[in-house]
């Protein structure tokens, strides 16, 4: 037994659960090879007693195998000699798993019996994630457009990567690229890139999920009698007919001019009008407005 797990955690062979605890987490973050001064094979004693400590039943046969040792010793019980007869090795798709071991006790009742204590699997252990800011315009968003962007990673190389804008995203809408983060740690797993969009702001829309809005100015006398107003859209101008007495603040929908989704369906366009008050008028215009007041 080449390792005290005790000694590693820094805890008495008495220590509670709570504090083996106690100790794991402390030395793991002081030795976590992706921190500055951590150090790699510290960290891997740290994780291998905590693993062992941690679970009652492997402690107990650690603890018996510290006290009268693995090839036949002078205590209760008798152990066979010879190494073990199977090692199960169990390597996780992350790179780096836990190596299960296949312990075997002879008994001194002469009968054979074996027990397999596998060891638990642990996290795997992987490089940063890279997390980085991208603007697009609505546009962008509109049409699902492309971009190709650089990423410098912490490794000092550039790494060209390809984002789809995903059609009516929204801001703060996350795009991860799996592996494609840090390689800095070679015998660790890639981490992974992460993408957060911001959408910058439309001169004339605003946009709010598959749905899109606007202001229109409209002249009040166009308000009362009902007129067709053209209005400006990503793909071409839109005639929207403006029904008469139409009151301040009303909002016209037009249907299926929202944003595209990718499944095919679409949003809305919500034109809110704007009444315009005319700074001067007529002669002839102020004659008529007073004969419709006083009717």
């Amino acid at each position: 037994m080449s390792q005290d797990h005790y000694k590693t955690l820094g805890v008495s062979e008495n220590a509670s659960q709570d504090e083996i605890k106690r100790a794991y987490k402390k030395l793991a973050k002081q030795h976590h090879p992706d921190l500055n001064g951590g150090n790699d094979t510290e960290f891997k004693k740290v994780n291998e007693a905590n693993n062992t400590l941690s679970d009652q039943q492997k402690r107990q046969q650690y603890d018996m195998e510290k006290r009268y040792g693995t090839q036949g010793g002078h205590g209760p019980f008798h152990f066979s000699g010879g190494g073990f007869e199977d090692i199960i090795v169990d390597l996780d798709n992350q790179g780096l798993g836990g190596m299960g071991q296949m312990f075997e006790q002879f008994f001194n009742d002469g009968k054979q019996q074996r027990q397999t204590f596998r060891q638990r699997k642990t996290k795997p252990l992987r490089n940063q994630d890279i997390r980085i800011n991208l603007t697009v315009s609505l546009e962008d968003v509109f049409y699902g457009r492309s971009k190709e962007v650089v990423i410098k990673t912490p490794t000092g190389t550039n790494q060209n990567v390809k984002i789809d804008i995903p059609k009516a995203c929204d801001n703060g809408t996350q795009i991860r690229f799996s592996g494609l983060g840090s390689k800095l740690h070679e015998d660790l797993r890639s981490g992974d890139l992460y993408v957060v969009l911001t959408v910058s702001a439309h001169k004339n829309f605003t946009q709010k999920g598959k749905d899109l809005y606007t202001n229109v100015d409209i002249d009040i006398f166009d308000a009362l009698l009902g007129t067709k107003i053209e209005v400006e859209h990503f793909e071409n101008p839109i005639t929207v007919t403006v029904p008469p007495l139409t009151q301040q603040d009303d909002v016209i929908r037009v249907k299926g001019k929202g944003m595209h989704l990718n499944n095919g369906t679409t949003g809305n366009l919500y034109i809110k009008l704007n009444y315009q008050i005319p700074k001067q008028l007529t002669d002839e215009q102020k004659e008529l407005l007073e004969k419709v007041r006083n009717k």
